[in-house]
């Protein structure tokens, strides 16, 4: 499976453990057309962003609207997809990490919407009524798609959308997309103009991966392999050694290529488990049917609207990292479309010393094979298994590729 996820730099707002924290989080999903039926249709041969036989390109005028990292030409020519309707033109800004989304709109006619330079991220729920101004977007059933440059989706009257954010492009830099409309059904002429805010006092958060940074710079010193508890105590000792700020502990694979966590996490794990849970249906079919999500430390639970959060557990002084079940219920939840329907959490974590294992202890990371386009960029790498023995798995990868290093 390919990256579907991707972006840029951004502080990232980590919830301390412990809290509840009242967001919904989502992830970006592929396009697909049966994926997005629900919402509209996909156009493989676009020609949005044609007018008169010319390609559109951005005005020189000022925008004419203009929100947090976007702004809005409208109209700047009329449409010939949507009876009635106008362009526009709208530049958005690149995002990454917990992107908070604050409420929808909606309009009365199709819209159109075309990424030219770059790939969008559109977050959109279903609607029922868009003349009935008491209807509000349910942050329950939000989705978000993947728009890749030139590929043209159309969203049915009444669907809820957020604006359309640009990705897979380095901090600051920009994307332009084009939207059909009729002018005439646009939130602003809507019963209930402009954002509108979620139903139940929900709240929403995208999560979307960072860019991988490079490795010039850096020289690897060590690897280290498997920290768990003793994580503190070795960040402790590298900060006498090496001085604060000029050792990092990252992952980087045998041709020097660096992996982001959101990578090993997101794409490494978590297609690694969905190739396992494609070849075990029934194992797959129990947990979803049986559970609510899953977790991995009885004294760190994380509630269920949390169950993808990879930050909740992961880099936080005096907590061990635990991700392993985040990308298993990224797996089942995003990859396979297998949405959990218990009540009671499962713990995916090896046998505790003395005490039974917990129900989910087969799927544990050191337990599940990695898929071979992943496991052939460590093959040249130090053997550092510890607590595990098979050297073909996820858990292999991450702390084969783990590595100390020192600036030049």
């Amino acid at each position: 499976m390919k990256n579907i996820m991707k972006a840029i730099e951004k502080t990232v707002e980590v919830t301390p453990v412990g809290e509840q924290h009242p967001a919904l989080l989502i992830h970006v999903r592929p396009l697909t057309p049966d994926g997005f039926s629900s919402f509209g249709s996909i156009n493989q041969n676009p020609n949005a962003a044609i007018i008169d036989g010319k390609l559109i390109t951005r005005p020189d005028t000022k925008a004419n609207r203009s929100g947090p990292g976007w702004q809005c030409w409208s109209p700047i020519a009329e449409s010939i997809l949507v009876t009635g309707g106008i362009v526009g033109l709208v530049e958005t800004e690149s995002v990454s990490g917990y992107i908070t989304i604050p409420g929808m709109e909606r309009e009365r006619s199709p819209e159109i919407q075309q990424p030219l330079d770059g790939e969008i991220v559109l977050v959109v729920a279903p609607g029922k009524n868009p003349n009935n101004s008491e209807e509000l977007p349910d942050a329950s059933l939000a989705e978000t798609f993947l728009i890749p440059q030139n590929t043209q989706v159309t969203l049915n009257p009444g669907i809820w959308h957020y604006a359309s954010l640009a990705v897979n492009k380095p901090f600051g830099e920009k994307t332009t997309y084009v939207f059909h409309v009729d002018p005439r059904g646009e939130a602003t002429e809507s019963p209930r103009p402009g954002w509108i805010p979620f139903s139940k006092e929900q709240s929403l958060e995208l999560f979307i991966k960072k860019l991988p940074e490079g490795t010039e710079g850096w020289i690897t010193q060590e690897r280290p392999g498997h920290l768990g508890r003793r994580r503190d105590e070795k960040f402790s000792e590298w900060n006498g050694r090496y001085d604060s700020g000029n050792w990092r502990l990252v992952n980087v694979d045998q041709n020097d290529r660096l992996w982001t966590i959101e990578e090993i996490v997101f794409n490494v794990y978590a297609e690694s488990y969905a190739a396992y849970f494609q070849d075990h249906p029934k194992e797959a079919d129990w947990i979803v049917n049986n559970f609510s999500h899953a977790y991995e430390l009885d004294e760190y639970p994380v509630p269920v609207e949390r169950a993808t959060d990879l930050y909740r557990t992961y880099n936080q002084p005096g907590i061990p990292n635990q991700f392993h079940a985040v990308a298993l219920n990224y797996a089942l939840m995003y990859l396979l479309n297998k949405p959990f329907k218990g009540n009671k959490p499962l713990r995916v974590y090896p046998a505790d010393e003395g005490k039974p294992p917990p129900e989910g202890e087969k799927w544990h990371p050191g337990r599940i094979p990695c898929l071979p386009k992943y496991l052939e960029l460590i093959n040249n790498l130090p053997d550092v298994s510890r607590w595990y023995s098979d050297t073909t798995t996820i858990e292999h990868f991450y702390q084969a590729t783990k590595a100390l290093q020192v600036k030049k």
